[in-house]
């Protein structure tokens, strides 16, 4: 077997086992020369010592199993053809045939793994340069997904029922933010599209940006404007305009502080007579109102201090 170097488990399994057997001659030589009268100091060092040795030579065995690299199983020291080569069977007679060479003895297999490499080296010719490739440049990553936003209740909109949100959903519409960028009727119809009944989207949108902000006590009092799914503002804020004429307003259609800014004197007028308010004068109604959706209250205020009955009293 050829000669190796202890590994390194092997040497701090050496310098263990050294240390017990160390002890154990310090303990005997201690105990040969009556140094220590204690007994059981050099009594201890001896099992100590030995416990060490014991507990070497166990590790080494266990470690390094060395009984492994005697195994004669695996590299036979003896075979018949390191003695003597097989004889070669006789060919049959024929005519102008030479006889075959005799087979040589096969060299050890270490030899010929050896020996195979350099003739074949020696053989073969040597290959032609082959031009350098330049690189192929790796291919860019993809571009991230980007994760789809997280649903949210649309159920929170006025007017927009579980039925409503589901089919909101099927069309791809899950987030507050999708359906204030939507108009009322692009929402409208997209409900249709799903098979579903839509209400009035009028107020959706502006519901859903409250909503997209968290601006939770803003969309609780912006639904609590809304019935039906209209807008209705309380007129009867304005000078001059009490429930009847509220009412009157709203059955021609101006539910808000805006429709009534945006009103014209004509259709004010329209509205009353249709409800029998003759009396009422509107003049300085579209006036209050746009300043209420300006929301400049000092200006509302001074206004209406000198108004009576929603005329200026000056």
């Amino acid at each position: 077997m050829p000669d190796r170097k202890l590994s390194t488990t092997e040497q701090t399994l050496a310098y263990l086992i050294g240390l017990g057997i160390l002890i154990i001659i310090a303990a005997a030589i201690l105990a040969g020369l009556d140094i220590i009268e204690n007994d059981d100091v050099t009594t201890s060092m001896l099992i100590v010592g030995l416990a060490i040795v014991i507990l070497g030579i166990g590790a080494w065995l266990i470690l390094v199993r060395p009984w492994e690299q005697f195994d004669e199983q695996k590299e036979p020291q003896y075979t018949p053809e390191k003695k003597a080569a097989k004889p070669v069977a006789e060919a049959p007679a024929k005519a102008d045939v030479k006889p075959a060479p005799a087979i040589k003895a096969e060299a050890p297999p270490e030899a010929v793994a050896t020996a195979k490499p350099k003739a074949e080296s020696a053989a073969a010719p040597k290959p032609a340069p082959v031009p350098a490739v330049a690189p192929t440049p790796a291919p860019a990553p993809a571009a991230e997904v980007e994760a789809p936003a997280k649903p949210d209740d649309l159920t929170m909109i006025e007017g927009i029922g579980a039925k409503t949100a589901a089919a909101l959903k099927a069309a791809g519409i899950t987030t507050f933010q999708q359906v204030a960028s939507m108009t009322p009727d692009e929402l409208a119809k997209t409900v249709k599209s799903q098979g579903a009944r839509a209400g009035k989207a009028d107020t959706w949108p502006e519901q859903a940006r409250e909503a997209a902000g968290a601006k939770v006590s803003a969309l609780t009092d912006l639904k609590g404007r809304i019935t039906s799914g209209t807008m209705h503002d309380d007129l009867t804020q304005i000078e001059g305009i009490g429930p009847k004429a509220q009412q009157a307003l709203r059955q021609a259609g101006i539910n808000t502080f805006q429709d009534l800014a945006a009103a014209t004197q004509e259709m004010l007028r329209t509205a009353l007579d249709g409800a029998g308010l003759n009396l009422l004068k509107p003049g300085t109604w579209p006036q209050q109102a746009n300043l209420i959706v300006r929301g400049d209250l000092t200006a509302l205020k001074e206004l209406q201090d000198r108004l009576q009955g929603g005329v200026e009293t000056d």
